[in-house]
């Protein structure tokens, strides 16, 4: 979910999964296209139709863009999207309640207990590992995020 620039994409499909690309920005699903050579789908998550599908999905910061009330929904639709087994990489950024950055952008950040919250909302998903990094490359040290991986049961 939230193919972004297609950064992701590229490095799963360049190590031999299928992989399908989705992202509710048209001009982030053209670059996502463009990089990849994959279509990338145009739908929000709370779109996501899906039934026992996937093995995994990948919601690097795509899921945090979304109104807290409406998490608990867009995570059960990627929970019935997931084969038995399946599990989903999500991040947030480190905090909590929702907030609007200086770009008008829509951020619902999230701490431990809010996200474990959310997640033990959606019966079918049991959280595997939750853990706090730091950014990377050249936003190293610039947020905090909280990462967790969960699956279905």
């Amino acid at each position: 979910m939230g193919s972004v620039s297609g950064r992701a994409t590229l490095a799963f499909s360049n190590s031999g999964y299928s992989i399908e690309a989705i992202d509710a920005s048209p001009k982030l699903a053209k670059l996502s296209s463009n990089l990849t050579g994959i279509k990338t789908r145009r739908m929000r998550v709370e779109e996501l139709n899906e039934v026992s599908r996937y093995d995994g999905i990948w919601a690097c910061i795509s899921l945090l863009h979304r109104h807290e009330h409406i998490l608990p929904k867009a995570l059960r639709r990627l929970a019935l999207a997931l084969r038995d087994g399946g599990v989903i990489y999500m991040s947030f950024k480190y905090g909590s309640g929702e907030r609007i950055s200086e770009d008008g952008r829509l951020f619902t950040d999230l701490d431990e207990d809010g996200l474990s919250k959310i997640i033990n909302s959606e019966s079918m998903l049991h959280l595997e590992e939750l853990w706090i990094s730091h950014g990377e490359d050249v936003f190293k040290g610039h947020d905090t995020w909280l990462n967790a991986i969960v699956s279905k049961h």
